[in-house]
C-alpha cells in the first residue's frame, strides 16, 4: 500500500468512527427531546422505579464461546473499533439474547456476517453497507448492536405505544464504558471524571 493510499485509508476510518459517533449523538439528542415530552419516555435498567419491564426469554440457541467470537467480530466491524472488550460484549450478547425484540434477530445478523467473513477476510464498508444496513431484515439488529456499543442502551418501541421509542439501558458500569465518551473525550455525564480534586488541573490536550 502506498503512502497516499495509507492516508486515504487512514481518512475513510476516521471518517468512518465521526460518523458513528455522530449517530449515537444524535441519538441522544432525540432521547433528549422525549424526555423534554414526558417523564415516560426514557427509562434504565438500572433504576427500579423507572425500569422498562421486559419480559425475558430463553434464546432458541446456545450462547457459546463461537457465538461469542462471532458477536465480537461483527461488532467490531459495525462499530469500526477494535479490539472491543470481550467481556463487555459476553454482556451485550446475553442481554440481546434474551430480549424479546432482539432474539430472533440477533443469529440472522451473526450467520450473515459470518458468511462475509468467511475465509478470515473482514467484510470492507461497502459490504457491510450493502449486504447489512442496506437490508430491512438486518439493518434494525445492526443498528441495536452500534447503540449497546456507544451509549449502553437498546433504542426500542414502547410496549404500551409503539409508536415511541424509549432508550434501555444496562448497568452503570456499562453506561461509563460507553464507546461514545472515549470518541468525544470526556467523562460519561452525571459521573465523576476522575479521582477528587482533578478539576483543578488543566485539562490536557
Amino acid at each position: 500500500m502506498t503512502d497516499l493510499e495509507q492516508k486515504k485509508a487512514g481518512i475513510g476510518l476516521a471518517r468512518r468512527r465521526f460518523l458513528q459517533a455522530s449517530v449515537a449523538l444524535g441519538a441522544l439528542g432525540s432521547s433528549s427531546r422525549i424526555l423534554g415530552q414526558g417523564p415516560l419516555e426514557i427509562w434504565e435498567e438500572g433504576d427500579p422505579q423507572c425500569r422498562v419491564i421486559v419480559k425475558e426469554v430463553a434464546p432458541a440457541y446456545q450462547l457459546d464461546a463461537a457465538m461469542l467470537d462471532s458477536f465480537m467480530e461483527a461488532s467490531q466491524a459495525l462499530t469500526g473499533v477494535a479490539p472491543l472488550d470481550r467481556t463487555l460484549g459476553s454482556a451485550y450478547l446475553e442481554r440481546m439474547a434474551v430480549h424479546p425484540r432482539l432474539t430472533t434477530q440477533l443469529p440472522l445478523l451473526i450467520q450473515t456476517y459470518n458468511a462475509m467473513a468467511a475465509g478470515g477476510n473482514r467484510p470492507s464498508e461497502t459490504d457491510l453497507q450493502q449486504r447489512i444496513m442496506q437490508d430491512q431484515s438486518l439493518q434494525p439488529i445492526a443498528e441495536q448492536v452500534i447503540y449497546v456499543w456507544y451509549v449502553s442502551a437498546f433504542f426500542l418501541p414502547r410496549d404500551d405505544d409503539p409508536t415511541k421509542n424509549v432508550w434501555v439501558y444496562g448497568s452503570k458500569e456499562q453506561y461509563e464504558k460507553s464507546l461514545l465518551w472515549s470518541e468525544i473525550r470526556a467523562h460519561p455525564p452525571m459521573t465523576h471524571g476522575g479521582p477528587f480534586g482533578y478539576w483543578a488541573d488543566a485539562p490536557s490536550l
